[in-house]
């Protein structure tokens, strides 16, 4: 059984999905403008001689600005923890829709819904200097997810296979082949520009000239391989692929799960996913608060 996720997942999901959207998006650009400005100074030192004192300028001001913006700013720590925000609101919202731990059925349903309200409430007690806009006629608690919990336990299972593990496998499966073929491109590419650098320094040696081009050359390989570290593309393609098979054996073991092995068949699986965004954020430095 499927869920419209507007009419299941709470607002405060949303909020922090779209939050982690724009802060990697504000990442990446001065990423980007960084590198360009950096490119540009070394090309303009060997190619537009004429120009450099003023393209030098101009480029050093640009990357001054571009530093200060993103020390000031911190869209990259802002990303990690609206994309750990969302994360565990979306763990949270399954546990309780399905009966995981902490909001197993033989609780009182006012009670289990106050205390699925309060660990949202605490999920947002470290991130104050996120932008979190909420969306109009979202709630917290919506019609979708109050209509899982009342679910039998057969279609409880049904419902977190359909609507959460198979997903979340496809969506390791396309990303890890995203990535591996991102790798694949940016490592090509590397080895181009290295064989252009190795042509450039052989034609400096057998015919010199006041034009240089193994500079650029390597401005360009320096700000590729710059950028293929900050998008660790081949490091996500395997962490993908790993939880994949792990999430493709907890889909394969289902069948075999009563109710009364529910509850830690729903930690397996909520594990197995919190453990590679877990993997994800310490790649960059980033711990979620709940692993701190």
């Amino acid at each position: 059984m499927t869920h419209t996720p507007s009419d299941f997942y709470p607002a405060l999901y949303f909020a922090a999905d779209r939050a982690s959207q724009k802060y990697q998006r504000q990442h990446l650009g001065l990423i980007k403008m960084i590198l360009s400005f950096a490119v540009v100074i070394a090309v303009a030192n060997t190619l537009l001689p004429e120009a450099d004192s003023f393209l030098n300028t101009v480029a050093f001001l640009g990357l001054l600005l571009t530093l200060a913006a993103q020390a000031a700013w911190k869209p990259s720590q802002r990303w990690y923890a609206s994309r750990a925000l969302a994360e565990s609101v979306k763990s949270l919202t399954w546990r309780f829709a399905i009966h995981g731990e902490p909001f197993v059925e033989s609780q009182d349903a006012t009670r289990i819904e106050k205390t699925f309200l309060d660990s949202l409430r605490l999920s947002t007690e470290s991130v104050h200097e996120l932008d979190l806009a909420l969306m109009p006629g979202v709630q917290q608690l919506n019609p979708g997810l109050i209509a899982c919990r009342e679910f039998g336990f057969a279609d409880r299972r049904a419902s977190y296979l359909q609507g959460r593990l198979e997903p979340q496998f496809s969506w390791y499966v396309a990303k890890a082949r995203y990535h591996s073929r991102r790798s694949s491109i940016y490592t090509a590419a590397l080895i181009t520009l290295a064989v252009l650098g190795l042509a450039g320094s052989l034609w400096q040696l057998t015919d010199p000239s006041d034009f240089d081009p193994s500079s650029p050359i390597a401005a360009l390989g320096t700000a590729a391989l710059s950028y293929l570290n900050v998008r660790q593309h081949s490091v996500l393609a395997r962490s993908y692929r790993l939880t994949s098979h792990e999430l493709s054996l907890i889909i394969s073991s289902a069948a075999h799960v009563d109710e009364k092995s529910w509850g830690e068949f729903v930690d397996s699986a909520e594990g197995a996913i919190s453990r590679e965004h877990t993997m994800w954020s310490a790649s960059r430095g980033f711990l979620p608060p709940n692993v701190r």
